[in-house]
């Protein structure tokens, strides 16, 4: 699309490099991570890491078996190496970060509670979750989409690979975008569906801990928590509440937070008669 202002004509996409070092576009967004190297070498091009951005996640449906299971959910939180997983979906290490907190480390909101559970593969722990959970080996359908999130790869889910290795039997389907978010609403279809959580500004924000939202987070702890945080004003206050919260969900694991991810983004150099204009937003 084409934007304007008084000094400027400004054209800009969500496209490959080619465009962007041709000169045919101004700013382009989402880009690759394994452009970025070659993009920095650039002298006519500002690139840009944008962080923070969103948290890879994998969403449990947990209105029917097997993740219904709590037991099974933390098992396979315990399966997973999240240092693997994220090179595999990102590349780059610039371009993604290993954390236990829902609100990401540049916010006030930032949590290292959870850390005794995130990022702590113990394959013994998992297997015996799973026998707690009496699981018996069925399939679990996981759905993923190819370009959404990390937007670089068609290849396997990493997240299902080490769930395999202790004995997770998973039907994995890598689907378009729109037929995700289509099927996440079926509880009958999925057990667990890959997204990114973008930035939000409070954590009143995040849709994710929302019952009514795909995957279903519904507990009357987690509401009696949120409505005490929503009548709260003072901040610190707020932030033990939120706490609690994140408690709460390194325990219950509703979801798994693989890890912080980051894009990258790129805009011509401005020329003397346009240095004073600002890039375009992604969403525009």
């Amino acid at each position: 699309m084409w934007t304007r202002s008084s000094s400027f004509r400004c054209r800009t996409c969500r496209c490959g490099p080619p465009a962007i070092e041709s000169g045919e576009f101004h700013f382009s967004d989402w880009i690759a991570p394994d452009n970025y190297e070659r993009l920095t070498r650039n002298p006519r091009l500002d690139v840009m890491l944008v962080k923070p951005n969103e948290w890879v996640s994998a969403i449990f449906n947990k209105k029917q078996s097997p993740f219904a299971s709590r037991a099974l959910r933390q098992a396979f939180v315990a399966a997973l190496d999240m240092e693997p997983i994220m090179r595999a979906a990102v590349g780059a290490p610039d371009f993604y970060r290993l954390d236990p907190s829902l609100i990401f480390r540049e916010q006030v909101w930032w949590s290292d509670v959870g850390k005794d559970v995130y990022n702590r593969p113990d394959r013994e722990k998992a297997k015996r979750l799973m026998r707690e959970a009496g699981y018996k080996g069925r399939a679990d359908p996981l759905d993923g989409d190819p370009d959404s999130t990390t937007g670089c790869t068609s290849q396997p889910s990493p997240p299902s690979s080490s769930s395999r290795d202790v004995g997770f039997n998973i039907d994995l389907q890598v689907l378009e975008w729109a037929t995700v978010v289509q099927r996440r609403n079926d509880p009958k279809l999925y057990d667990v569906f890959t997204t990114g959580i973008g930035f939000n500004t409070d954590p009143s924000q995040m849709v994710v801990l929302s019952c009514d939202w795909p995957g279903w987070t519904c507990d009357p702890k987690l509401d009696a928590l949120q409505s005490r945080m929503a009548c709260e004003t003072d901040f610190a206050r707020r932030k033990a509440v939120w706490e609690e919260i994140q408690r709460w969900f390194w325990d219950e694991v509703p979801v798994v937070k693989l890890g912080d991810f980051f894009t990258l983004r790129v805009k011509q150099r401005a020329s003397p008669a346009t240095r004073t204009a600002t890039a375009p937003s992604s969403g525009t």
